[in-house]
């Protein structure tokens, strides 16, 4: 039996003895002979008291063979102090991990206790504590420093106004990590077909989140994914603002926040037209292919400011055809609309001279002198 005790119910375990059929069990103060405060007979080999108060007891215990036979006092003295009762630990959680470098101890309030006493230590013996804080009057208590990731254990007990100070409750064990290094400083790389962004790689077996959208709340995002290497590769969009944020996921699966956005203004671009036929009939342009997901938006106007347009259209190809349109001076412009329907604005306007129909001019004349 233990000779000191410090939970309730009070609990007195023994070893079982081979002949016994029961146990009886007194209980006495120390410094009152044969006054026993409780008296009884046990099957098993415990026995269990809830309104034991504190104090120094005499336990006496003899066997009980089956003819009822009672035989010699083993005896044992013990010393309750169970009160005032520890809190109910509430964080962090025993076997738990937390990410954090300050982490924050959360305890239950004690009717009877006026303070705690907390202590913190790298080992469960408590030979050497980080912290010892005698009277603690708040919770919950965070660190004053950071902490190095590792394994921590830590405790507390209650103390009454008068000073009386309780047992220490149970002992919690927590892995202390370190939280995953956010990435920042996303540099984009940029040519005529792709858009490359790389940030700062993290702690090995580290992956990571990015997100891409055309606003800093990302409602919609147009791009997320999930990552091995602290890139990504996209086609490049047709220009505009965008914003991009990364998280950083630990190997065991923890994800840190999401880096701050970042902006990056890319530069527009509009097709370029590489050729053109001018046939009076059928007038056909062509400009260089759009990246996939990509359309085109064809204007054709009577004028520079594009007020009378004679054709608008907007395709995925890189030619158009025009039938008909008569002869004379006309402007056109490109424009280029994104997979995610941002549209640029029209490239510059360009002139172009239609041929006339002069054969039409002379038939129409040749009808009107008849």
């Amino acid at each position: 039996m233990a000779n000191r005790v410090e939970r309730t119910p009070i609990r007195f375990r023994w070893q079982p003895m081979v002949a016994a059929h029961g146990y009886r069990v007194q209980i006495q103060r120390e410094d009152e002979t044969n006054i026993f405060l409780n008296e009884g007979v046990s099957k098993a080999p415990e026995t269990s008291f809830s309104d034991l108060p504190d104090g120094r007891y005499t336990v006496r215990l003899r066997g009980i063979d089956t003819n009822g036979l009672e035989g010699l006092n083993a005896q044992r003295d013990v010393i309750v102090k169970a009160r005032p009762e520890p809190p109910f630990s509430q964080g962090p959680d025993d076997k738990g991990t937390v990410r954090a470098d300050r982490p924050e101890f959360r305890w239950a309030q004690v009717a009877e206790a006026a303070s705690y006493r907390f202590q913190l230590a790298k080992d469960p013996e408590f030979k050497s504590t980080l912290i010892d804080a005698p009277a603690l009057t708040t919770t919950p208590l965070a660190t004053d420093k950071p902490l190095p990731p590792g394994e921590y254990y830590w405790r507390v007990a209650s103390r009454r106004e008068s000073g009386d100070l309780g047992p220490f409750g149970d002992v919690q064990q927590f892995s202390l990590k370190a939280i995953p290094v956010v990435p920042n400083g996303v540099t984009p790389l940029v040519d005529n077909r792709l858009l490359t962004l790389r940030w700062k790689s993290g702690s090995p077996r580290q992956s990571y989140r990015f997100q891409r959208a055309r606003n800093r709340d990302f409602d919609p995002t147009l791009t997320d994914a999930k990552l091995t290497e602290p890139e990504i590769q996209l086609p490049r969009p047709v220009g505009g603002t965008l914003f991009m944020r990364v998280q950083a996921i630990d190997s065991d699966g923890y994800r840190a926040e999401f880096s701050k956005p970042e902006r990056v203004v890319l530069a527009e671009q509009y097709p370029n037209l590489e050729s053109r036929q001018l046939e009076k009939d059928q007038p056909t342009f062509k400009w260089n292919a759009p990246l996939p997901g990509q359309k085109v938006r064809f204007q054709l106007a009577r004028d520079e400011q594009f007020s009378s347009l004679v054709h608008e259209a907007t395709l995925e190809s890189n030619q158009l055809q025009i039938k008909n349109p008569g002869g004379g001076r006309y402007f056109i412009h490109v424009g280029l609309i994104n997979r995610d329907s941002y549209t640029a604005p029209f490239g510059p306007a360009q002139k172009i001279d239609i041929p006339r129909n002069y054969w039409l001019l002379l038939l129409l004349l040749t009808l009107l002198l008849i």
